[in-house]
């Protein structure tokens, strides 16, 4: 084949190309990757299951220390009534004597502060508890009431000491109480928090006897002012606790009677009573959103049963009349207990029979250690 001319200047270099050149111009081009050695594969050891020491200790002795003592046992059993016979007032009653001659028990303490200071953490508030009868707690907390008078919440700091701690009986022993912050009007849902106005509450018990016991309370708010004088009388056909108090808010002044009755019948059941009469102008802090010009009166009658690591079940019927002619006769059901030592259950069911609501709830309260 003949050229001539430019054409074979353009062609005569291409022949001559070599082939290294080309291998450049390839769009893909291959390299030789080192081989990496893997070691035989190897069995992995077997799990090693904790053995029981010859004097039936496991190896978690100290992590079994730590957990609180509450019986796994579910069944029922004659030393759960028992337990409840010795004791002769309500662990629950708020009188001297149930909040004092019974001796302080094991609490569940999620933590402590400062390395073995006795504060506890709770729900709403810190605690403190002294060996000397001193109690402190910082946050929102129940009120300390006398046997005669009505509870509420305040969310400030309150403080209690009493001189009864290591004491045998009430006599020649007095113990204090003293709450200032505000109302709280939370309901305890979806971490509401709800403060009313400032106010301050006062009780103080002085034992006069074996059997008596002498209480007075003072209550402050704005516009309102409550006091109020009573005790508690102890029998062995049961238990007495009667006062009075006089309140004025705004222009408006009045009294409130109150008498309650407790005993023990059968071994295994507890009934009490209580009855109370309110003028119309009378409030105190659990009342402080109510209409202080309607008056009224209310009964209501308790029966309480020991169920032993269960609890206590109590059942409630109450019936309450206002000065306007209006009523409200109602029902219900509670239960408390520690279902483990880490679950407490709390059971409520209540019925208004005039009305017909309804109420009930469950309530599952875990301890964070």
């Amino acid at each position: 084949m003949q050229c001539a001319g430019l054409a074979c200047l353009l062609i005569a270099p291409s022949a001559h190309a070599d082939s290294s050149r080309l291998r450049e111009l390839a769009p893909v081009r291959i390299f030789a990757a080192p081989q990496i050695d893997l070691a035989p594969p190897v069995s992995l050891p077997g799990v090693v299951v904790p053995q029981a020491m010859d004097n039936d200790e496991t190896i978690f002795t100290d992590e079994a220390d730590s957990i609180p003592d509450i019986s796994y046992s579910f069944s029922w059993s004659a030393g759960d009534s028992e337990i409840w016979r010795n004791s002769d007032v309500s662990p629950s009653s708020p009188g001297l004597w149930g909040a004092l001659s019974t001796p302080r028990g094991r609490q569940f303490t999620p933590s402590s502060i400062g390395g073995g200071t006795p504060w506890t953490l709770g729900t709403s508030n810190w605690s403190f508890q002294g060996d000397d009868g001193l109690d402190l707690a910082l946050g929102s907390n129940d009120i300390v009431a006398p046997a005669w008078g009505s509870s509420a919440r305040l969310g400030g700091i309150s403080i209690s000491q009493s001189s009864q701690v290591n004491a045998e009986d009430v006599e020649n022993n007095w113990q204090y109480a003293l709450s200032i912050g505000a109302l709280d009007y939370s309901s305890g849902s979806e971490g509401d928090l709800e403060l009313g106005p400032t106010a301050a509450n006062s009780v103080f018990r002085y034992g006069v006897s074996p059997s008596f016991v002498l209480e007075s309370q003072m209550q402050l708010a704005p516009n309102l002012v409550s006091s109020g004088l009573g005790g508690q009388y102890r029998t062995s056909l049961g238990n007495w606790s009667a006062g009075l108090a006089r309140a004025r808010v705004h222009d408006d002044q009045g009294w409130r009677y109150q008498a309650a009755y407790e005993v023990d019948v059968f071994e295994d059941l507890r009934l009490s009573w209580l009855g109370e009469y309110r003028d119309p102008g009378y409030a105190d802090l659990s009342r402080y959103t109510a209409d202080p010009s309607v008056g009224g009166q209310r009964q209501r009658w308790m029966a309480t049963i020991p169920m032993g690591r269960w609890g206590n079940l109590s059942g409630r019927y109450e019936n309450e009349q206002t000065s306007l002619g209006d009523s409200r006769r109602s029902f219900g059901f509670t239960q408390q207990f520690w279902y483990s030592p880490n679950l407490r259950i709390g059971l409520k069911a209540e019925r208004e029979l005039d009305g017909g609501d309804y109420d009930i709830g469950i309530r599952f309260s875990v301890p964070i250690y």
